[in-house]
């Protein structure tokens, strides 16, 4: 059985109608409002992303079907911890995750954290690739080895090995 390809774009909303029951000026009904903008925003931005195939090279980011739901999960979740086997794409979706947050949410930092300096660089490596194949529409960024910073929106991303010590002490 082969999984088909869905669009990013015609997904099903899992916060559309959630604010219709609630009363429009309360604070759930706002917030539900807020989700469902940030929802439909990563899907709309990841339907720019590219991604490089380990054997077929670069090409357009094309979900399987529970992709989208797992990035709607990222957009509405403070806290996640994702466990899973490897090669299923979800480093690519925490790298569009990742470089929507910083281009969406001015003054952010977002940290790439990872057992090994090389495996957070790697990481990097992906939002920087998803960066460079990004519209014209896309802000200025100064791509490092372990940091993208983009100066008009006062957001980064930087890539950092898990140690003791990680976060700590670590203001915008």
């Amino acid at each position: 059985m082969t999984m088909q390809p869905v669009s990013l774009l015609t997904r099903h909303n899992p916060f559309s109608g959630l604010s219709a029951w609630l009363h429009p000026g309360s604070e759930r009904a706002t917030v539900d409002r807020e989700r469902e903008a940030a929802l439909a925003d990563v899907r709309a931005f990841a339907g720019h992303a590219w991604i490089l195939h380990p054997t077929d090279g670069p090409m357009k980011f094309v979900p399987w079907p529970w992709q989208p739901r797992l990035l709607a999960i990222f957009a509405v979740t403070r806290l996640l911890v994702v466990l899973k086997a490897r090669q299923l794409g979800v480093s690519w979706l925490a790298a569009i995750y990742a470089l929507w947050f910083a281009i969406r949410k001015p003054g952010q930092v977002v940290l790439l954290i990872s057992q090994r300096q090389d495996d957070a660089d790697k990481l990097l490596e992906k939002v920087a690739f998803i960066y460079a194949r990004l519209p014209a529409w896309r802000p200025i960024a100064n791509v490092a080895t372990r940091s993208i910073r983009f100066p008009g929106l006062g957001s980064e991303i930087e890539s950092l090995p898990a140690t003791d010590h990680i976060g700590r002490s670590r203001t915008a």
